[in-house]
């Protein structure tokens, strides 16, 4: 809810404005590919025993969520993982042309902390597995993320984080 306010407020802010030629630059640079994301929706949806939500939450509202599924079998090694079915970072922690980002690192800490769950509390291997929004493709490979062209699918392209990788990514501070 506090999410679809945020960018109500930008487009209304925006649509006053006499925007120069650059303005898909700056509407490119909100990074709103999950915009649409109906949450009520998707906690009725996935709220069975393979789900997992994450939130974290400062100043009184939710900065990020992270929804895994699981067990997931690897694609890069035998044994199971964890799926995220969603990972999104509030509108207020995206650095834009519009606004500066209130908090850094969201979504790598509740990364860490999905993996810390999954490896301690389900008993799963380290290491993860996502389908990829095309804004978040840079960070995924940045972390260390191996793309899987096999597994794309539509428009979102398939990662996986192998063991080794997911225990580093936990480890660091």
């Amino acid at each position: 809810m506090q999410w679809t306010a945020f960018y109500t407020q930008v487009f209304e802010f925006l649509e006053k404005q006499q925007l120069p030629p650059e303005e898909e630059t700056i509407l490119n640079s909100l990074s709103t590919q999950d915009k649409h994301w109906d949450w009520f929706k998707k906690a009725c949806r996935h709220k069975t025993d393979e789900y997992e939500w994450f939130f974290l939450m400062a100043e009184d509202k939710p900065q990020g969520v992270c929804v895994i599924f699981h067990p997931k079998a690897s694609k890069l090694s035998t044994g199971d993982i964890f799926y995220i079915e969603y990972l999104a970072v509030a509108p207020w922690n995206r650095d834009s042309l519009f606004n500066n980002r209130a908090f850094k690192g969201v979504g790598t800490l509740l990364l860490k902390c999905a993996i810390t769950y999954a490896t301690e509390t389900l008993k799963l291997q380290p290491g993860f597995s996502l389908h990829a929004l095309e804004q978040a493709e840079g960070y995924y490979l940045h972390i260390g993320m191996i793309h899987l062209s096999s597994e794309d699918k539509h428009d979102l392209k398939f990662f996986e984080m192998e063991a080794d990788t997911a225990q580093k990514m936990v480890s660091t501070t």
